[in-house]
């Protein structure tokens, strides 16, 4: 968490960056130009202004904007809180989100290379570890399934991908350089899908609707960056397998 020091009263009178105090400077002077004038003309030519009204009507005027700006004043501070609050509610998700992706990874890797298997022949595994593996297993089969019957995963999706990209037909157009997330299943039992930042860097228009478009993953963090590598290796590694077995 980063702790700044509290700014003194000076500092925050003079500090342009952020203030409002360059946009309203312009109006600011104008009116003070046209108020000295105006002063000015009175007490170089008196005759021109006849009638003196005194100091009422602008003790009158004052009151009402005084009693006008302080309720401007309140709504736009609520207004600031509010977005400062969904800001802060923003970097906390990001930071959640990159802190989770690397870490699903390595679970992932963990499980997959890591498992002791039943018939490796070299490392004996003990009956009970195998029954509670099998139990978990079950488990996340049937949570993947519930969370497909409540409507939380997306259609399946032929894709081309890799750790710096992807390639993928989608529905609609999208113009070359635009933002948003790339969301995809790590894997068949997990309904955690990976959540990652992408932007479009070519499209080319299909049948219909359809749209065909490259995306380049970034920016990312040198440690999600390595997961996302090896993970795209145990599965290039696990397909290179199962082909040879047919």
């Amino acid at each position: 968490m980063i702790v700044r020091t509290r700014p003194n009263l000076l500092t925050l009178l003079f500090t342009l960056r952020g203030s409002i105090v360059p946009r309203v400077a312009p109006k600011l002077a104008g009116i003070v130009a046209v108020s000295c004038a105006v002063v000015w003309a009175e007490s170089r030519w008196p005759a021109l202004f006849p009638v003196s009204a005194g100091v009422t009507p602008f003790t009158v005027v004052g009151l009402a904007l005084s009693i006008f700006l302080s309720f401007r004043n309140n709504a736009c501070y609520e207004r600031w809180w509010e977005a400062r609050k969904h800001w802060g509610n923003l970097i906390g998700e990001v930071r959640n989100l990159a802190r989770a992706l690397p870490a699903l990874l390595r679970g992932l890797a963990v499980i997959d290379d890591g498992a002791p298997r039943a018939d490796d022949p070299e490392h004996p595994v003990d009956p009970a570890l195998l029954r509670m593996e099998a139990k978990l297993d079950v488990l996340t089969l049937l949570m993947t399934g519930f969370a497909a019957s409540q409507g939380a995963l997306d259609a399946p999706v032929d894709l081309t991908w890799s750790a710096r990209g992807a390639e993928v037909l989608v529905q609609g157009a999208f113009a070359i350089g635009s933002e948003g997330t790339f969301r995809m299943a790590a894997s068949e039992w997990l309904p955690t899908p990976l959540m990652l930042p992408a932007s479009v860097i070519a499209s080319e228009a299909g049948d219909g609707n359809v749209t065909r478009v490259w995306l380049r993953f970034g920016p990312l963090s040198p440690s999600m960056e390595d997961a996302l590598e090896r993970h795209v290796f145990r599965i290039h590694r696990r397909e290179v397998a199962e082909i040879r077995r047919r």
